[in-house]
């Protein structure tokens, strides 16, 4: 009798009819999206993806007005403030590596684990966030891999593993990871795995075959699959939502560019770099498409 008459003073009144039929469709969109949430961990990481999208920008802007000079190979290889790695090379079947290629790959911490040496503090830096944040470990089910042993990987699943040459985990700048309870697409589900994707840049570290370039990487959406690329450029491309393939594409031969304290620059590889005249330090790496990707700090920036 009473929901009755509550039912009837409701339709009387058109305000009080509207208000409550908004509280009830405001209360079931969050109980269904507590719900959607519970149910589909990775939708957090894709909604927070989505947005960042729209409002985070970061962008290399061409550099004027710095004054450059010509140094040769020699002269920096012997600078103090230079260093070469082999962080921004792009590896995809495309861009395979060349026949007798070395990764600068050594043991990581005593644990028989094999990684690029440019790669040691990073991974250090974001496997300790890990555990601080979380409270969990994370492990690296695969990280360097030899021509044998990516040929077998092949062989094992050539629908899924590069060919020999064109697996970026013959340079030992890539790493599969997971947490327990957590590996493979599961990894992604898990707030480690989310703040992996999201975060990582802080490290150094892309997600490197994301879902939203597939069309540009030729590869399947792979959450696991962390590669270094170093400072700023894990920004830029996470933020960005590029690919490092599209990254790498946007960079004319050449010219120099800036992002908050750096200047960038990819030149031919060559007997001689033109470069600021004066900078603080410098990191140069070739792209394996036959130039150098050289990331400077400059006084002033």
């Amino acid at each position: 009798m009473i929901i009755k008459q509550f039912f009837h003073k409701l339709c009387k009144n058109k305000k009080l009819l509207i208000l409550s039929v908004i509280s009830i469709f405001l209360i079931f969109s969050i109980c269904f999206t507590l719900l959607f949430f519970h149910l589909v961990p990775e939708a957090k990481y894709r909604v927070k993806t989505f947005f960042g999208g729209i409002f985070v920008s970061a962008k290399l802007k061409p550099c004027k007005g710095v004054e450059t000079a010509e140094f040769t190979l020699e002269a920096l290889t012997n600078d103090e403030r230079v260093a070469f790695n082999q962080a921004l090379m792009l590896v995809n079947g495309d861009n395979p590596l060349e026949e007798g290629f070395e990764a600068n790959v050594g043991e990581y911490k005593d644990s028989t684990v094999y990684m690029n040496e440019c790669l040691f503090d990073a991974y250090a830096s974001l496997s300790a966030a890990i555990s601080e944040k979380f409270d969990t470990k994370l492990y690296i089910k695969s990280s360097y891999r030899t021509k044998e042993e990516q040929q077998e990987e092949y062989e094992e699943s050539p629908t899924i593993a590069a060919k020999v040459g064109c697996s970026e985990h013959q340079t030992g700048l890539a790493l599969d990871v997971y947490v327990p309870y957590h590996a493979g697409y599961a990894f992604i589900e898990s707030d480690a795995g989310q703040y992996t994707a999201s975060d990582g840049w802080r490290y150094g570290f892309i997600i490197r075959y994301q879902y939203y370039n597939t069309d540009e990487t030729n590869m399947a959406y792979e959450p696991w699959h962390i590669r270094y690329v170093g400072f700023p450029h894990a920004e830029i491309i996470t933020k960005g939502q590029l690919s490092l393939e599209k990254y790498i594409e946007s960079m004319k031969i050449g010219e120099l560019y800036e992002y908050k304290d750096y200047i960038i620059t990819r030149q031919k590889a060559g007997e001689k770099l033109v470069l600021p005249k004066d900078f603080e330090s410098a990191a140069i790496s070739p792209d394996n498409c036959g130039n150098y990707i050289i990331t400077l700090r400059c006084s002033g920036k």
